[in-house]
């Protein structure tokens, strides 16, 4: 049995892409169900923030949030005040003064200093852990009291 060319190339890319020969025998490209397998590269579809924290400005002893939304993600959820962990998800019970609130099913964690301190002077940031991705790092600067 003899091919044409045109066949050996067309089913030598069937093996890498699906292709369909067309009216005049010349091989085509086909569109996959299979994303990986498709011509043209897809974006990646995965959880992303719509709210981050930002740098902000507070006086000790004023409540702050620094908000966290990651909409449809349902993995652990960190906290990081200075590179080091604060907890994971809702759970931040070693900081007192600390609390993630938000709507868990709408992917809030937003993280409330009840009466920050100058201790809270710090760069803080939030991580969705399974996904691989996390916050911008955001500067918490807390201004002593003036008497």
């Amino acid at each position: 049995m003899s091919l044409e060319p045109r066949a050996i190339v067309c089913i030598a890319i069937w093996t890498l892409l699906p292709c369909v020969l067309n009216e005049v025998g010349s091989c085509r490209q086909h569109r996959s169900p299979w994303g990986f397998l498709s011509p043209r590269p897809q974006p990646w579809a995965g959880p992303v923030f719509t709210q981050q924290p930002t740098d902000l400005v507070v006086v000790a002893g004023q409540p702050v949030t620094l908000p966290c939304s990651i909409p449809g993600y349902h993995g652990m959820v960190l906290w990081l005040r200075d590179g080091m962990a604060l907890g994971v998800n809702r759970d931040v019970s070693g900081y007192p003064r600390y609390d993630i609130v938000g709507d868990h099913s709408k992917g809030e964690y937003h993280l409330l200093i009840q009466r920050t301190e100058m201790q809270d002077d710090a760069f803080f940031e939030c991580q969705a852990i399974q996904a691989a991705i996390r916050s911008r790092p955001a500067r918490l600067t807390v201004l002593g009291k003036t008497i």
